[in-house]
């Protein structure tokens, strides 16, 4: 017999396997057509395509909620719901993000030898951009997990037209914390190195980079309570 966690598993992947393979589909193309344009113009789309593909997953996979019916099927599933909800958080925080960015280094790596792409061009990918800088990797792994955090918050709160409240969530707090990101910014470029002997604990980017894991952990918790008391 399957464990509980394989079950789950396997059902997940059936109920959702249409909708991420034409999310994954869409995203691998856009972000390989933005990384072969060859332009610094485009590099913050795809940052930005590179987030909003894995958000969407996240808030999509919680679509049992969406009416009565789905939801009391969900329901009879003989397993239990803290193991419902960690499959959840475990494909939409490791395995779906795993997968998705193989298949975008893969289809731009084809895609640059039909094009006689040179790396040492400086035509990077975003995966090795990332890497070359730590303080840049740092950042964007602590506000992705932020993210993510509370894309699994709204799609567990809403349960219609999920997407687009959760945009309209994003849009309002990215306007409430942009100076927040301002600052961050500003210290990282002109502020001492997170990975200097000599840092001092008061860098304005560290404690954001405390305070956004912090944040993530409560509202994975919050996520998780509201999850298990989820009726029809």
């Amino acid at each position: 017999m399957n464990h509980p966690f394989i079950q789950m598993l396997k059902f997940e992947a059936k109920s959702n396997r249409k909708m991420w393979i034409i999310t994954t589909a869409i995203g691998v193309a856009l972000l390989a057509l933005t990384n072969l344009a060859n332009s610094s113009l485009f590099k913050p789309l795809s940052f930005y395509l590179l987030f909003f593909i894995t958000l969407v997953i996240t808030l999509l996979s919680y679509q049992e909620s969406t009416n009565k019916q789905s939801m009391s099927m969900y329901h009879l599933i003989p397993v239990d719901k803290s193991v419902k909800f960690a499959v959840k958080i475990v494909i939409s925080l490791i395995v779906f993000p795993l997968l998705f960015l193989m298949l975008y280094e893969l289809f731009t790596f084809l895609g640059s030898l039909l094009h006689r792409f040179d790396r040492q061009s400086g035509n990077n990918t975003i995966i090795w951009d990332l890497l070359l800088s730590q303080n840049l990797l740092k950042v964007y792994l602590v506000f992705w997990l932020f993210s993510q955090s509370l894309s699994t918050l709204l799609a567990i709160v809403f349960k219609k037209f999920k997407v687009l409240y959760a945009m309209l969530v994003f849009y309002g707090l990215q306007i409430l914390i942009a100076p927040i990101f301002a600052l961050v910014t500003f210290v990282s470029k002109n502020g001492p190195e997170l990975d200097s002997p000599n840092r001092h604990p008061s860098n304005p980017l560290t404690w954001v980079v405390i305070l956004a894991v912090v944040a993530s952990i409560v509202l994975y918790g919050i996520s998780y309570r509201l999850f298990i008391r989820r009726k029809l």
